[in-house]
């Protein structure tokens, strides 16, 4: 592989893993904390679109992000996540 191709992905992933931290780093804990999708638009510069699709990707690798009518959260509790679960088996049914 050329070493300019090389050069150009490695710092593309290493774009991708930054905005992935950034992102991943606006979830608080509990859903109280909720950060609404306008705000994590203001804050990444993304779209709404992009913005969900890289949450499906984060949920995706095993990270656990709830979301509600209030935004997007880290259960803070197990009561959080369970209500979580529900919420979503019942929709996809």
């Amino acid at each position: 592989m050329d070493e300019n191709k090389k050069t150009f992905q490695l710092e593309a992933q290493q774009k991708q893993t930054e905005l992935y931290k950034r992102i991943l780093s606006c979830f608080r804990y509990g859903r109280a904390n909720a950060i609404h999708l306008n705000e994590l638009e203001r804050l990444s510069g993304l779209d709404s679109r992009s913005l969900r699709k890289i949450i499906e990707l984060m949920r995706r690798n095993g990270e656990c992000i709830c979301s509600d009518e209030t935004g997007y959260y880290r259960p803070e509790t197990l009561s959080e996540l369970e209500k979580y679960i529900k919420r979503v088996e019942a929709t996809a049914k």
